[in-house]
């Protein structure tokens, strides 16, 4: 009898010794094993997959409940420089952008990183519209949280509206108020228990003037009439008007378009930065199976985020 309780002494050590016995064990039990732990807790979309990752691999999965609270604990055997990025993936299968923290965690102690906000996810209804059209600019973030959006041309204006209890968050836009010309609109989210996320993805709009779709079609009927008439005056005056390019006509790549903040026809030094973080963000996630959201990455549009994406992107910047 005593031969087995010593064995059965032996093998109790052995399996905590195991990450698989300090999992099922108490916090305080861990605690007592030397064990370094990083509590993360949050906000973000009610019951979604909340995906942690630590250089670029995945070390954790949590799953936020019905007001989008989320909390995670990862345990390590050592102290160190944790770096740290959280996403999510919303209802429509849009990932969030990541956030990422650099932790500094203590051996045998508990680190917790609280109140994390997570960026909303964004969508409009349509990209490219004349004066006078509405636009609605929707996503879905924490429940009960005012969403901040942000619409930037040569000035950016910022809309307030809050969300209902599923997260989900729209805003009518009448173009009415914007000039005709492109116009980058992103999001970001104040949760009610004080929490600010970053922004999220930026998507590009484009306003044409309805002046510009009246000239065309006068323009049309005043060359039909001009054809039989010797006045070279008209002629002429013809001639320039079928040579103007349209102020909404893209002098960019329409992948391009978003990145150009300035709008100058061109990605500057201080825009590139943010294009090509853009493209790395997507094609990481593509490396981790997240495929919902990689248009900024995957540029041929075959389904695929790899480097000859990268080069299609390069040749349009110096273009």
């Amino acid at each position: 009898m005593f031969k087995w309780i010593k064995l059965g002494i032996v093998v109790l050590i052995f399996l905590l010794a195991t990450n698989q016995a300090l999992a099922a064990t108490s916090l305080t039990v861990s605690l007592n094993v030397g064990d370094t732990v990083l509590t993360l807790s949050g906000y973000i979309i009610p019951n979604v997959q909340v995906t942690i990752m630590e250089n670029e691999a995945v070390v954790g999965t949590t799953t936020s409940d019905g007001q989008g609270y989320f909390t995670k604990s990862l345990y390590y055997a050592d102290e160190g420089i944790r770096q740290i990025s959280l996403y999510a993936v919303d209802s429509q299968g849009t990932t969030t952008p990541a956030v990422s923290y650099s932790i500094s965690t203590s051996k045998g102690s508990e680190t917790t990183l609280s109140n994390i906000a997570l960026p909303p996810t964004i969508y409009l209804s349509v990209s490219n519209v004349t004066q006078g059209d509405r636009v609605s600019i929707y996503g879905y973030t924490t429940p009960v949280a005012t969403v901040s959006i942000f619409i930037t041309g040569t000035e950016t204006s910022t809309y307030m509206v809050s969300t209902n209890s599923d997260g989900y968050y729209s805003y009518d836009l009448d173009t009415n108020s914007l000039t005709a010309g492109s116009y980058t609109i992103a999001a970001k989210v104040s949760t009610s228990q004080g929490g600010q996320s970053e922004n999220s993805q930026s998507l590009g709009l484009i306003v044409g003037s309805t002046s510009s779709s009246s000239n065309s079609s006068s323009n049309s009927q005043s060359s039909t009439t001009t054809s039989t008439s010797t006045n070279p005056t008209i002629s002429n005056a013809n001639t320039s008007n079928s040579n103007q390019i349209s102020p909404t006509q893209p002098c960019l790549a329409d992948f391009l378009v978003v990145f150009d903040a300035n709008h100058n026809c061109q990605i500057d030094p201080d825009e590139l930065y943010n294009l090509i973080k853009s493209w790395v963000t997507d094609w990481r996630l593509f490396l981790s199976g997240i495929t919902g959201n990689i248009q900024n990455c995957d540029i041929d549009s075959d389904g695929i985020c790899n480097l000859r994406d990268f080069s299609v992107l390069l040749y349009h910047i110096k273009q």
